[in-house]
């Protein structure tokens, strides 16, 4: 469905990080953790941008989406200088979300940008009752965001930096694997494809289920154009939109490589 959505809020999490609120209570879809809105950027841009659900809560009496941006290209600058009172133009929601069933022990693994889809699956989780640990890790001190957010959630939370300039020094998983002690039902885990390769790997080693969210580039976002073809376990070739972007375990072939980045 399209919606014209207007904008409650702006907040610069970081210089580079913008947080948005958007009203959405003509929203009629489920909206679900780990799904994406295509976000019209204005200008003279074509392309929609793809955007992860970041939370969906409530600001001063308003049901509310929260999408969370990395300011790097121009579709990016031009949303980043929308205002209180803008409308948007989105496409949504799209794609197949996280899996919450039959989860009592849930740990989670994100990394950089890729802490935002799991906001809202903390949320989830913890309203579920779900026994939630939190691992996020970023480059530096500088680089930190949303942590309090999460904990404000009641999961626990573990912040590590790669240089160790704050929290637990070290990539998220191998901070992880410090903690490690007892297998969770679900791992879930989404962050830069490096990191998601070892997190897949530790869990395939340890037999643990895991779900992973992809973060690609994306031309339609619902499985028109080829942009985000992915090859599947059984060799057939599917979309990072429409057959994701969460993929659960064996979904992906080994290291889950994209076939074709258009």
């Amino acid at each position: 469905m399209e919606y014209n959505l207007t904008i409650v809020k702006t907040e610069h999490l970081l210089p580079n990080i913008v947080s948005m609120l958007l009203d959405i209570t003509e929203v009629s879809e489920e909206i679900l953790p780990g799904q994406f809105f295509q976000v019209t950027c204005g200008g003279d841009t074509y392309l929609r941008r793809p955007i992860s659900v970041c939370d969906v809560t409530e600001y001063e009496g308003t049901k509310v989406l929260r999408l969370v941006l990395e300011v790097k290209g121009k579709g990016t600058h031009l949303l980043a200088e929308k205002k209180v009172g803008d409308v948007l133009c989105v496409l949504g929601p799209f794609g197949r979300g996280f899996n919450l069933n039959d989860v009592a022990k849930a740990d989670l693994i994100g990394g950089g940008l890729g802490v935002c889809p799991l906001l809202y699956l903390t949320r989830a989780l913890v309203q579920k009752g779900v026994e939630t640990c939190v691992f996020v890790g970023f480059r530096n001190q500088a680089a930190i965001f949303l942590t309090e957010d999460f904990k404000a959630l009641g999961a626990h939370v573990v912040v590590s930096t790669d240089d160790g300039s704050f929290g637990e020094a070290g990539y998220a998983i191998q901070v992880y694997k410090n903690h490690f002690t007892e297998k969770p039902d679900m791992l879930y885990t989404c962050g830069p494809q490096v990191m998601m390769n070892t997190v897949v790997a530790f869990a395939d080693e340890q037999e643990i289920l895991y779900q992973e969210s992809r973060e690609e580039r994306m031309g339609c976002g619902f499985g028109a154009c080829l942009v985000c073809a992915c090859k599947m376990q059984d060799d057939s070739m599917g979309h990072v939109c429409k057959d994701g972007p969460v993929f659960g375990t064996g979904m992906l072939s080994v290291g889950g490589k994209v076939a074709h980045h258009g």
